[in-house]
């Protein structure tokens, strides 16, 4: 999937039942349009290493956790 399309990946994650973690906004667009499945983790971190990014996702646990496990919500963002 690495040179997959947004739509390619967005529908493989829909089928598998998988979490997108992405940096990219076009998905946060995307689900506006498809609506959820799959539910969305936005990194709105910038440029930053991978160590950043994992420190980032630990920090957020909680309201990932929560976002997550709920109905209601299509995506959380981490900053």
């Amino acid at each position: 999937m690495e040179k997959a399309d947004d739509r390619a990946l967005w529908s493989f994650a829909d089928a598998g039942g998988y979490v997108i973690v992405t940096k990219d906004n076009h998905f946060v667009e995307l689900q506006s349009i498809m609506g959820y499945p799959p539910k969305i983790i936005f990194l709105a971190l910038g440029n930053c290493t991978n160590q950043q990014v994992s420190e980032a996702l630990i920090r957020a646990r909680t309201e990932i956790d929560l976002a997550l496990s709920g109905p209601d919500t299509g995506s959380v963002e981490v900053i």
